[in-house]
């Protein structure tokens, strides 16, 4: 039996190719912990034939599997050299042998809980960083995360540009009928401007002011006069 202690603001769900099959840790309060204790398991394995053999899995390999397959998955994770130490920046999730208690857990394993909140806050930080430098060449909501959003908010940083999300509605063009976001301003599909006003503000209106507008039907037709070369 392995029990797995994580120091996340928020819940880990996991799904492996074992029975059992679903792993559940409850998001850590401030300045606790969350334990799920985990043990052995199996896997079916097919032979040919229609055979199958059940292999066994040890607790060990699946508590291993859990901390590090999450933590591969996550963006801003890294591990380097300063001064002759390890330096991390990663999740706050670590396991131990046995079957523990919170209590043991933190009288046993104090200074694991500790590494594991500095090399947590590390990756917290090292996430704000990327998302100020994608945002300052971007200037695009859309590229940053929510676990972006989640490290900053966490770290006190609710002041960073790019800490809410811009919700976009989609609509129908008017010409060609695309899907399109409610802030376009011409269709990137079939360049028809679809706010004026906005393309006005944009000083575009002189480029289409003397250019015929064309029609739904026109871009139909033309769509259909396409499928027709294609037949």
């Amino acid at each position: 039996m392995y029990t797995v202690v994580s120091v996340l603001p928020f819940e880990l769900k996991e799904t492996k190719p074992l029975t059992p099959a679903y792993y559940y840790i409850p998001k850590s309060e401030k300045n606790d912990i969350s334990i799920l204790h985990v043990g052995d398991g199996s896997r079916v394995i097919y032979m040919g034939e229609g055979k199958t053999v059940v292999v066994p899995v040890l607790s060990e390999t699946i508590a291993h599997s859990l901390v590090s397959d999450y933590m591969s998955a996550m963006l801003g994770t890294y591990s380097e050299t300063k001064d002759g130490e390890i330096v991390k920046a990663q999740p706050g999730l670590f396991y131990v042998p046995g079957m523990l208690s919170k209590e043991e857990v933190k009288a046993i394993h104090a200074d694991k809980i500790a590494l594991a909140r500095k090399e947590q806050e590390a990756w917290f930080l090292f996430l704000v960083k990327l998302a100020d430098d994608d945002y300052s060449k971007t200037g695009q909501h859309r590229t940053i995360s929510d676990l972006q959003r989640y490290a900053a908010k966490y770290l006190g940083f609710g002041t960073r540009p790019w800490i809410t999300t811009i919700e976009t509605k989609i609509q129908n063009c008017p010409f060609c009928g695309s899907p399109i976001s409610s802030e376009i301003v011409v269709c990137p599909v079939c360049h028809e401007v679809v706010d004026f006003e906005k393309y006005a503000a944009l000083g575009g209106q002189r480029r289409f002011e003397n250019i015929p507008r064309s029609t739904p039907q026109e871009h139909q037709s033309d769509a259909e006069k396409m499928l027709s070369l294609l037949k």
